[in-house]
């Protein structure tokens, strides 16, 4: 994989990123690098059901490996995670819910946890 640039379009924005980056992290994009699909002959893909925010987020701790996940991004990030199967970052979500159950938490993340 060479150092070819995705640009990546969520709602209305387009977004570069490095492929190797997204390839190495999250099946989704590696199994659209290794196949003969429109996106990768064109390096752009459209993504549907993720927010543009969370994306932004799940780059910036790809870049960076900082700790992003709050209370009220966590469900947003952990869904977009395991769309993109970044497999890392679902573990992450994961553990995040668990250290932060709480009585007020757990019928939220008990639904998102079936959800997924």
């Amino acid at each position: 994989m060479n150092m070819k640039i995705l640009k990546v379009n969520i709602e209305g924005e387009s977004i570069r990123c490095h492929s190797f980056i997204l390839a190495s992290c999250s099946e989704f994009f590696k199994n659209l690098f290794t196949s003969n699909m429109k996106e990768k002959q064109e390096m752009k893909v459209d993504l549907q059901n993720i927010p543009l925010k969370t994306f932004q987020l799940i780059l910036k701790t790809l870049y960076t490996g900082c700790e992003l996940l709050t209370k009220d991004n966590v469900l947003d990030v952990w869904s977009a995670v395991h769309q993109l199967q970044i497999h890392i970052l679902v573990q992450h979500c994961e553990d995040f819910v668990v250290g932060n159950l709480s009585p007020e938490t757990l019928e939220t993340y008990r639904k998102q946890a079936e959800l997924l």
